[in-house]
């Protein structure tokens, strides 16, 4: 079996991020969602107990060292923070996501 480039990684936690907001978006826009949760911008925002069972799976997949997953749920759970506004939750989720993805990166260069 080929191993994967690092390039090739970049993609694929891309396009699992994308597919993940995207489940998200289109359930939100499915479900009945609080008034309490309806954002001024893109329909509404998932309520904080869906963010909450959000991360409660990040860290699963962070105590399973589970990277690639972990990356991506990092920075579906920073979506969600930016479709609720919440700024500051926002940034610290994207930096998780990033800090992931950069500690992702170099376990691929260190195991080539």
């Amino acid at each position: 079996m080929q191993k994967l480039t690092k390039n090739q990684w970049i993609i694929i936690v891309v396009v699992l991020g994308l597919i993940a907001v995207g489940y998200i978006a289109y359930n939100n826009t499915t479900t009945n969602v609080p008034n309490s949760a309806v954002t001024p911008i893109g329909g509404t925002a998932a309520p904080d107990s869906f963010i909450e069972s959000q991360i409660a799976q990040y860290n699963i997949m962070k105590s399973q060292n589970a990277m690639p997953d972990q990356c991506v749920m990092a920075n579906t759970i920073s979506m969600l923070y930016l479709q609720k506004q919440d700024e500051a939750k926002y940034a610290e989720w994207k930096d998780i996501g990033k800090t992931c993805e950069d500690a992702y990166m170099a376990s691929m260069g260190a195991a080539q």
